[in-house]
C-alpha cells in the first residue's frame, strides 16, 4: 500500500509546503517559544513549591526562623529571577547562572533536592505540543 501526494499544478499547496519547510529549516523561532514556555514552568514551580506534583521538602524550623518565611527557595527572589534561556543553532539551553541553583536542583548532603527545572517528561511534552502548534501555524499562513 502506498500513498502519493502530488503537488504539480497546485501552486498554493507548493507555496504552503515551502513555508512549512522554511519554518522547520530555521528552528530558532520555535526554540525561542519553547524556551519561554519552559521558563513559565519554572516560575510555576516556584509559585507551587513543587515540581510536577512532587512537593519540595519543607524548610527546617531553624531556617524558617532565620528567614521569616516557610517558602522553600524564595528569599530575595534572586534565584527565581536568574533563570534564562539561550537559543543555539538547534537547541535551547535553560538554566541559572546563580552558583547555588545546582545545590537545590540536585541536592547536597545538607540541602535536600528541590528540582526547579521541569522534569524531562514534562519538558518533552511542552516541546512536542509547541512544535505541533508551530507547524500548524506555519501551514495556516496566508499564501
Amino acid at each position: 500500500m502506498s500513498l502519493k501526494f502530488k503537488t504539480s499544478g497546485n501552486k498554493q499547496v507548493k507555496i504552503k509546503l515551502s513555508k512549512i519547510s522554511k519554518g522547520i529549516t530555521n528552528p530558532r523561532p520555535l526554540l525561542k517559544r519553547i524556551g519561554v514556555l519552559i521558563l513559565n514552568e519554572v516560575n510555576k514551580n516556584f509559585v507551587k513549591g513543587s515540581n510536577d506534583g512532587d512537593t519540595w521538602t519543607p524548610l527546617q524550623p531553624s531556617t524558617i526562623a532565620n528567614k521569616g518565611s516557610s517558602k522553600p527557595l524564595i528569599d530575595t527572589g534572586n534565584l527565581r529571577a536568574s533563570f534564562t534561556f539561550q537559543v543555539n543553532r538547534s537547541s535551547v539551553d535553560i538554566g541559572s547562572p546563580v552558583f547555588y541553583s545546582e545545590f537545590h536542583e540536585f541536592g547536597t548532603p545538607s540541602i535536600p533536592q528541590r528540582k526547579i527545572l521541569p522534569k524531562e517528561k514534562k519538558a518533552s511534552q511542552i516541546a512536542i505540543k509547541e512544535t505541533k502548534r508551530y507547524i500548524m501555524a506555519l501551514s495556516r499562513k496566508p499564501v
